[in-house]
Formats: structure tokens, C-alpha cells, sequence
């Protein structure tokens, strides 16, 4: 069994980690907005980036909630990261070859949105799993505050 100050150790890590991480989520949906609208110029392509934003994070949400309460927390993370790394690494190699299309960003936004919905699930779960008890309200308190802190910093347009 681990000690308490190794729980609030590892939760301070992962907390820094998805805080950094809904940030780079909301600043993508942001600029991948503004480059559809750019390259379209079209308001409906620019705004069907916001609803497939959010969308289908919420339609997968009760199924994701069950996945996640049968897995091990750590493995659910796990794939709600890898989903959330890999959609901007497959931006990138599509934008160095000249190949990133409209259509590519409303997939990559989708797979997203569901993998954010593991790394919120998991993370929500986790939480109370690394702290105890008498620290639970101060690590619910700054993960609320994070969650709060990431649409003031990014522009107005949540990605998480």
C-alpha cells in the first residue's frame, strides 16, 4: 500500500498533466476552427467544429461510464491519452504533407471528443482513488479550479 504523500504526489502529476492537457485541447479546437473557416469560408463548416467539439464526448459518456467503472482507471486513462495525443500528431503529419483537409479535422475533432470523454471519466474516478480522504476537498477543489482557469486562458471556445 502506498503512502498518503505518494497518493497526493502522483495526483498533483496527473493534474498538471490534464490541465496542461485540456488547455492544448481547447487551443487545437480554436485554431482548427479558424483554419476550416479560413479555407471555407463557410460559418455551418466552422461551427460544426464546435459541435462535434462536445457531441460525441456526451453521446459516449454513459457507455464510456461503465467502461471505465469495469477497467482499471489507469488503463481507461491511458486510451483516453493516447486518443487525445494522437489526433493532433495526425494533424501534423497531414499538414507537413500538404494532405490536412476539412474532413480530416471533423473525424480527428470526434475522436476527440470521445477520448476526452475516458480522460474526464477516469480522471474524475482517480481522483478519490490517490487522495485521502481529509485532502479529497482541497484536490476536488483544484480540479474544479483548472477546469474553470483552462476558458479563461484559452479563448472562448472549450475543447474539453
Amino acid at each position: 500500500m502506498s503512502e498518503p504523500g505518494n497518493g497526493v504526489l502522483r495526483f498533483a502529476i496527473i493534474w498538471g498533466g490534464q490541465t496542461v492537457s485540456k488547455l492544448g485541447s481547447a487551443l487545437t479546437s480554436f485554431a482548427l476552427g479558424l483554419w476550416v473557416y479560413g479555407l471555407t469560408s463557410s460559418v455551418t463548416d466552422f461551427a460544426l467544429i464546435s459541435v462535434l467539439t462536445i457531441l460525441p464526448g456526451v453521446l459516449v459518456a454513459p457507455i464510456v461510464g461503465v467502461l471505465v467503472d469495469r477497467w482499471d482507471l489507469r488503463n481507461a486513462m491511458r486510451l483516453g491519452d493516447c486518443g487525445a495525443g494522437l489526433v493532433p500528431l495526425g494533424y501534423a503529419i497531414l499538414l507537413s504533407l500538404d494532405q490536412l483537409a476539412p474532413w480530416h479535422v471533423y473525424v480527428g475533432t470526434a475522436i476527440a471528443s470521445v477520448s476526452g470523454a475516458f480522460q474526464r471519466t477516469s480522471y474524475t474516478a482517480l481522483t478519490p482513488a490517490l487522495i485521502p480522504a481529509k485532502h479529497l476537498g482541497r484536490a476536488n477543489g483544484l480540479v474544479q479550479a483548472s477546469d474553470a482557469a483552462v476558458p479563461l486562458i484559452a479563448p472562448p471556445w472549450r475543447g474539453s
